[in-house]
């Protein structure tokens, strides 16, 4: 196990076994958000540093999470989540770069995955990243829904 210190607080973690952790749970996901997220990430060196810290794959999270999309200046907020073989006895929030900080914790209700048959904490990112991928970012537009009288009223025009 190998300990590292941040704010105050120790955490206890196994690097080998977190960079040999592969589940169904953090199988790399092919969605255009999760896309985004894999590349974008690469351009924020202190986010990789931190993951790497504790062996953490960055293309590997619990679970990765678009939160809100700026069509206009083609950003999306994300919260990603990983997990870390060992021990946090409690949270703690770090401010990575000015676009993303990192909360380590213990488990709890709300975390995804909590099916680990080992001693385990989590880190979830809370990043603002630029849509890189060669795509058009209006492919993530919900469409608009119509109304049940605008529906009907669409069917009358017909």
């Amino acid at each position: 196990m190998e300990t590292v210190i941040i704010n105050n607080c120790k955490f206890l973690f196994d690097k080998e076994a977190t960079a040999n952790y592969v589940t169904e749970f953090n199988a790399p996901c092919d969605c255009a958000y999760c896309r985004n997220y894999y590349k974008a990430v690469q351009s924020v060196p202190a986010v990789i540093d931190f993951l790497n810290t504790f062996g953490v794959n960055v293309n590997r999270p619990e679970e990765c999470m678009e939160w809100d999309t700026d069509f206009e200046e083609k950003t999306l907020w994300y919260n990603v989540w990983y997990s870390v073989s060992g021990e946090a006895e409690q949270s703690v929030t770090v401010r990575l770069s000015p676009d993303a900080t990192a909360e380590i914790s213990p488990p709890d209700g709300r975390s995804p995955n909590t099916w680990h048959d080992d001693n385990y904490f989590l880190i979830c990112l809370d990043m603002h990243l630029p849509w890189v991928l060669d795509e058009d970012i209006d492919q993530l537009r919900v469409p608009e829904k119509k109304s049940i009288l605008k529906r009907v009223a669409d069917l009358f025009k017909r």
